[in-house]
């Protein structure tokens, strides 16, 4: 689907676009691939990590700036819109950034596509958009109408899909780099927020399989993945430490969906401790 075709990837010196960065210039021919972001050593550090490569372009850019955006998407076939503020508690401390980000910047993207005639373009979105109770999702919940929406203005020209998955694990940010940094510096109790709380799963190779089906997928389409998930004091027992219950945060859930449909993960398989070692040491 990307040979002899100009990818772009905003966001993507994060731990999604580099992994789906890499997945693309190994499994396909593209004419070109393009990073967006505005992080200029991640990009070098990309670069390096990359090696020289005739077909890779590297662009500094925000996508708060329509302008850029329409510069960057010049000649673009497919956009992957990966590009967020994604921690919670940034979001609700920082809500007026969320929203310039999250929001604006996503129907940046989506004009943008829409300027540039791009073929397809693919949001990733989150379970947290679904019945939002914290800033996050509220944002990622808004700009998933916002994309969706867009496909009215494009006159058939730029078909937009939505990746909706829940947190990948062991990605930047996430709770085993927080673990793995709190073991490292002698924290013993690990932090649970609730006896009963899961996440689901998900790791980055399924997300970028998810990504691809995307854009193979109809116009105006939500993918959404079955997942398995992982109570969250099984994955720390699968760090062999014990933990210490210090409550739910005001925006925090003791469960997440993906569908809307129940908020409960009766209906998922769980993974073991067992098995949540084995994926910590993947890492």
């Amino acid at each position: 689907m990307f040979n002899e075709r100009t990818v772009l990837i905003t966001g993507g010196t994060g731990s999604l676009g580099k992994a789906l960065a890499k997945h693309i210039l190994k499994e396909y021919k593209v004419k070109k691939l393009i990073i967006f972001s505005r992080d200029w050593l991640k990009q070098l550090e990309l670069k390096d990590d990359l090696g020289e490569r005739e077909n890779v372009r590297y662009f500094i850019g925000d996508v708060r700036s329509l302008d850029r955006l329409k510069l960057a998407l010049d000649g673009v076939d497919y956009v992957i819109h990966a590009a967020a503020i994604k921690d919670l508690d940034t979001c609700s401390y920082n809500p007026n950034e969320a929203v310039l980000t999250n929001v604006i910047g996503t129907q940046n993207v989506a004009m943008a596509c829409i300027h540039n005639r791009v073929k397809m373009a693919v949001f990733i979105s989150t379970d947290k958009a679904v019945n939002p109770i914290n800033t996050y999702g509220k944002t990622k919940a808004l700009a998933e109408d916002l994309w969706l929406h867009s496909a009215a203005y494009a006159s058939n020209r730029t078909w937009f899909t939505v990746a909706r998955y829940g947190n990948i694990f062991g990605s930047a940010g996430s709770v085993v780099p927080r673990f793995k940094k709190m073991i490292a510096n002698g924290v013993e109790l690990l932090p649970l927020t609730h006896f009963d709380c899961t996440r689901y799963f998900f790791t980055l190779d399924q997300a970028i399989r998810l990504i691809e089906q995307c854009i193979s997928s109809k116009d105006g389409a939500v993918l959404i993945p079955k997942m398995p998930s992982y109570y969250v004091r099984d994955l720390i027992r699968a760090f062999g430490k014990p933990f210490t219950e210090i409550g739910l945060r005001e925006n925090e859930k003791i469960d997440e969906t993906c569908d809307g449909i129940t908020d409960s993960h009766e209906n998922t398989d769980f993974l073991t401790t067992e098995d949540l070692r084995k994926e910590i040491s993947k890492t």
